[in-house]
């Protein structure tokens, strides 16, 4: 127990956050992912293959060192970013933690968001507005801040 509590920590504490985008037309000019402007984005998802997206704050944490987490549902997720250029991402491994779901359909959709999310191969991204494109296409929104 006391080596899963310390994995555990260790994992939490080397999550961080990369960048990522892809897009979508009528939201303004789009900006390559630079490693000084995502250093505290925070996005939340929006759609997912075009179908709006109304369920749990699903959400990613970008950072500066290349590196993604977040919430997927029903665990937090945290990868790595193993291509970043002007219009190319791709995650590393995707990890998550394990914890017990019972809702089926929070499930199912924590297994699409993090297919989708190792199958991203391209994005854009603008002020308020990210996309990432692979087999599945998923667009996130910011945080406002207040």
């Amino acid at each position: 127990m006391k080596n899963i509590l310390i994995l555990l920590v260790s994992l939490l504490g080397l999550t961080a956050c990369a960048a990522t985008t892809v897009n979508n037309t009528n939201q303004g000019s789009y900006k390559p992912v630079s490693r000084d402007t995502v250093a505290t984005e925070k996005w939340y998802l929006t759609s997912i293959n075009n179908a709006s997206y109304h369920g749990p704050r699903i959400n990613m944490n970008l950072s500066s060192q290349q590196r993604v987490n977040g919430f997927s549902g029903c665990n937090r997720f945290f990868a790595s970013v193993t291509e970043l250029d002007m219009t190319r991402l791709r995650f590393g491994s995707v990890g998550s933690t394990k914890m017990l779901c019972t809702d089926r359909n929070s499930n199912q959709l924590e297994r699409t968001f993090l297919t989708a999310l190792r199958g991203v191969t391209h994005y854009q991204k603008n002020d308020q507005r990210l996309v990432l494109n692979g087999a599945t296409k998923l667009v996130f929104m910011k945080k406002t801040m207040r």
